[in-house]
């Protein structure tokens, strides 16, 4: 190939990459990226907790490819329009077909809004980033991305793979999870939510109606701080799924545990005060299990002689029938070795409920396993994609950071 054609080539895909650039819009706050198409779709979003920079930033992409679609009933040309205060940046996006998207985006915070006219549908899909981690047992269940939906104060999930539940009413906030993370959607009003369920399927898409009015996007975290701060009906998001007596068993080690890293900031020193804590409080169970075990063995020994002479003289129904005598005789009921277990099975809810409580107290887990984004100890959280075509396209990408904005950009 000639020099001539590779000039061209290389031409034409710097052409390309600049028209794809110029179509993007970067917001960047104190916990969010997020990257808009020229159409105003969020095509892809970054959440960091607590924040996007420092050494203790934790990050995860839920999305790469349309995370928030809305469909309009004709094709049209869009422009953008930008508006900043003190506390928002707005983004309007208008079509010649007459639809409007407007996104007011914090410039600290996980709750984004979205006010919209002429949109007949909205979808909200995770993509590749937000599927869960290979765990074993317990923690396999609590690593699995699922549904959840918010209806009167009630909380349902729904599990990805569960075809009998493909559609639910909603009131105020639905939208998808995972063991650390959320996108939560809350419409003006009731509306109902197409969920969409099948058999392997490994990432979540929820479809609903649009209605009028002033749409919110929760964005972040499942952190109780955070959540309550967003919307306080969005702390039954924590341990959702358990049953609810394991709920309060797990909000009461939660706050064991809060309490106890406020004294010791080291988790993992925190972790060990907690379960010896815990073992001192368990006490009086553990006694009853021992005295219950100690009943079970001296009746065992008592029987055991004569359960002997039976099983050796007898056979079939007519040992059965004087096993059963004997334990009438010594009024002994013949489930009585279970007796022990019932101490156990007071103790076993409460170390299992330190799984998920201890789970969600710490900082989420740290996900940058897209090629698309990386951790900068400098700058935050920055889209390689965005950054190159930035380097290559001069301005055609616009980046907007409302943390960096002076007084004198307030206009």
């Amino acid at each position: 190939m000639s020099s001539r054609k590779l000039w061209l080539l290389a031409a034409l895909i710097a052409l390309f990459a600049c028209s794809d650039a110029a179509a993007e819009t970067l917001i960047n706050n104190d916990v969010l990226r997020l990257t808009f198409d020229d159409r105003g779709n969020l095509q892809s979003a970054v959440v960091c907790f607590p924040a996007c920079t420092g050494a203790n930033a934790r990050v995860q992409q839920l999305g790469d490819s349309a995370v928030i679609a809305l469909n309009s009933p004709g094709a049209g040309q869009w422009s953008r329009e930008e508006s900043r205060s003190d506390t928002h940046i707005e983004l309007r996006f208008r079509s010649t077909s007459g639809g409007e998207k407007t996104w007011r985006i914090p410039r600290k915070g996980h709750l984004v809004e979205l006010e919209q006219s002429g949109m007949t549908s909205m979808s909200i899909q995770a993509g590749e980033t937000f599927r869960p981690r290979d765990a074993a047992g317990f923690g396999n269940w609590l690593e699995q991305s699922r549904y959840a939906v918010l209806h009167n104060g009630d909380v349902q999930q729904v599990a990805l793979d569960d075809t009998d539940t493909t559609a639910a009413t909603v009131n105020q906030w639905v939208g998808f999870r995972n063991r650390y993370w959320t996108l939560m959607a809350s419409p003006p009003s009731e509306i109902s939510a197409s969920l969409h369920t099948a058999e392997d399927n490994p990432d979540a898409r929820i479809t609903v109606e649009m209605v009028p009015g002033t749409w919110s996007f929760y964005l972040g975290p499942v952190e109780p701080k955070v959540l309550s701060n967003a919307a306080p009906e969005l702390s039954n998001l924590l341990y959702a799924g358990l049953w609810f007596w394991l709920r309060w068993i797990c909000f009461a080690m939660f706050h064991m545990m809060a309490v106890i890293h406020s004294v010791i900031p080291s988790w993992g020193l925190a972790v060990m005060v907690m379960s010896l804590a815990v073992n001192i409080l368990m006490m009086p169970l553990s006694r009853i299990a021992e005295r219950l075990q100690q009943q079970v063995n001296e009746t065992e020994a008592r029987l055991a002689p004569e359960l002997q002479r039976i099983k050796q003289g007898f056979k079939g129904e007519v040992q059965a029938a004087k096993i059963l005598a004997l334990y009438k005789t010594e009024r002994v009921h013949p489930l009585y070795s279970l007796k022990s277990m019932m101490g156990v099975a007071v103790v076993i809810p409460v170390f299992n409920s330190m799984t998920p409580s201890t789970s969600t107290i710490r900082a989420p887990t740290t996900e940058t396993s897209s090629p698309q984004t990386r951790a900068q100890s400098s700058s935050g959280i920055t889209i390689q994609r965005a950054t190159w075509q930035a380097s290559t396209c001069g301005n055609s990408t616009k980046v907007i950071t409302p943390s960096t904005l002076s007084p004198s950009d307030m206009s």
